[in-house]
């Protein structure tokens, strides 16, 4: 009985892990020797220093850079990376073991969106377009989801990967 307990319980957690095998990990870009994890995990073991937060808005490049310039400023060089979800505020971390630079691709929207950063499984480029100015300044929660409506409306397309010159590429694993 209490076997069976356990794996109605953790039936949801298998579920979700399933929804999303095609990308497991992901390779995350290096801005002024520090790592940036845009919606991603780290795979290495870190301890929170603390956080930092713009007051205005900034493409997506510009707002790694300027999130980066905060975190020396508060922290030194005592960081190794930073972590954000909305592209405003960041957490600073220090690596408790070697990092590889790899994260967990962690689901934030209905189809696979990497911001400055790409699915380490090899995959081909469809086709690619230039961002819109208007979506380079809105928040990363925003601009997951409209990057992955994006998804639907190509054909054969597995996930979008938005690269640091604001080109979304539409790429098949």
């Amino acid at each position: 009985m209490k076997i069976l307990s356990v794996f109605i319980l953790l039936l949801p957690l298998l579920a979700f892990k399933s929804v999303d095998d095609k990308a497991q990990t992901v390779s995350t870009p290096t801005i002024g020797g520090k790592e940036v994890y845009i919606v991603h995990m780290p795979q290495a073991k870190y301890k929170t220093l603390g956080v930092v937060r713009l007051d205005d808005m900034f493409d997506a490049n510009e707002r790694m850079e300027k999130l980066l310039e905060l975190a020396k400023e508060k922290f030194g060089d005592d960081f190794d990376a930073i972590t954000t979800r909305d592209g405003r505020t960041a957490n600073c971390i220090k690596f408790t073991e070697t990092s590889s630079g790899k994260a967990n691709y962690m689901r934030a929207s209905k189809n696979q969106v990497y911001i400055l950063s790409s699915p380490d499984k090899k995959f081909e480029i469809l086709t690619s377009e230039p961002l819109e100015e208007d979506y380079t300044k809105l928040p990363f929660h925003r601009l997951l989801s409209m990057l992955s409506n994006k998804v639907d409306m190509q054909e054969g397309c597995d996930a979008v990967v938005l690269t640091k010159d604001n080109l979304v590429q539409y790429i098949k694993y």
